[in-house]
């Protein structure tokens, strides 16, 4: 399993709120090996940590940014939203670990 961090940058101009239990169920109906996902918007920067199930880190991280780079299209729920990068931690061994 993978956590992968994906930043994000927020409209220059005014934008309406955005629901985080929205881009949760959005992340994880269009990125398929996700299993969970916390949307934390209030912080700088803004961004998204997906957890996903992989076995590469490489795929994981690109999984997850192309996943969240469709959710930025228009009338998606992050139109007008920028990714500025996405990054896998690897939590592996942790949950290994729990299996034993």
């Amino acid at each position: 399993m993978y956590l992968v961090h994906v930043s994000l940058a927020a409209p220059a101009v005014p934008y309406d709120p955005v629901d985080p239990v929205g881009i949760r169920g959005a992340v994880l109906r269009t990125v398929s090996s996700a299993a969970h996902v916390t949307a934390r918007l209030d912080r700088e920067p803004p961004s998204l940590v997906v957890f996903l199930v992989g076995t590469d880190a490489g795929q994981a991280e690109a999984a997850a940014a192309r996943g969240c780079l469709r959710l930025t299209m228009p009338g998606e729920v992050l139109d007008g939203w920028s990714i500025l990068n996405s990054e896998a931690l690897v939590v592996r061994q942790y949950f290994d670990r729990l299996l034993d």
